[in-house]
């Protein structure tokens, strides 16, 4: 049913008209790089460290239960820890998602009107992410490249779901649109992102294995993880606003018209 569904969505020439058209221009990189290191600034101040703490949390607790399963042979427990660890982390990164596209539209959204919009799309979210999985897999069986290429082309599914509520076929042929003609500027922003921050987290890791302590090389593993999903759902939501609705007016437009291409 995933493969038949991403087959439908491959040979749609986006038969909604109002995402049949050529992308907004996207900015220069360093303003998406910029934004998304500002991980930490929303309008709710609360709701960053609320998330970035479920995420640290869940991932060290969840990694240290699942150790233990596995020391412990346990397999069905294993299984049903990581179940909910990934159950926990996709539902707050979710709700980050939503909260920052709310706002960067001009809004402000608490962590509670976000949670609530997301559990309430819980199971399409969580089927849209398999169908997202199965094409990724269908890209890697193809020898890889097309597993990138189908990643920049679909990426933008959950905002879709997220910001217009959107049903999975829809969402899928929505990204695959608006990346049309786009999909190697963004493919470049993201590689400058993951170049910008492996340095830090390079260096952070080497020091906390110079420790010889476990417990530390754990911690510090989560707690940039933690960081980067957060700064990954921020930089996503910045380049899906300037597709999907155009530059012009985000609450973050604090540089000059040089930020765009031309």
């Amino acid at each position: 049913m995933l493969i038949l569904m991403f087959m439908e969505v491959l040979r749609s020439g986006g038969n909604m008209m109002e995402y049949n058209r050529r992308p907004s221009n996207l900015r220069l990189a360093r303003y998406y790089l910029i934004n998304a290191l500002k991980f930490y600034e929303m309008k709710n101040e609360r709701l960053t460290p609320i998330i970035f703490v479920i995420l640290l949390f869940t991932g060290l607790i969840g990694g240290f239960i699942t150790d233990a399963a596995a020391v412990a042979d346990n397999i069905p427990a294993y299984i049903l820890i990581n179940v909910i660890v990934v159950f926990i982390l996709n539902i707050a990164s979710t709700v980050y998602l939503h909260s920052y596209i709310t706002e960067i539209k001009g809004g402000v959204a608490s962590l509670k009107e976000s949670l609530r919009h997301i559990l309430n799309n819980f199971v399409k979210i969580i089927f849209a992410h398999l169908t997202f999985a199965a094409i990724i897999m269908i890209g890697i069986l193809l020898l890889v490249i097309p597993a990138i290429i189908f990643n920049f082309m679909f990426m933008f599914y959950i905002c879709y779901l997220v910001d217009k509520d959107m049903r999975i076929k829809d969402a899928l042929n929505a990204s695959k649109n608006i990346t049309t003609g786009r999909r190697l500027e963004i493919f470049a922003i993201f590689i400058l992102f993951n170049l910008t921050i492996f340095l830090p987290y390079f260096i952070a890791i080497l020091m906390a294995t110079f420790t010889g302590n476990n417990l530390i090389v754990s911690f510090v593993l989560t707690f940039f993880s933690s960081v980067l999903v957060v700064m990954q759902q921020r930089l996503t939501a910045l380049i899906y606003y300037d597709l999907e609705y155009g530059n012009k007016g985000t609450v973050n437009d604090d540089y000059d018209d040089d930020f765009y291409y031309m």
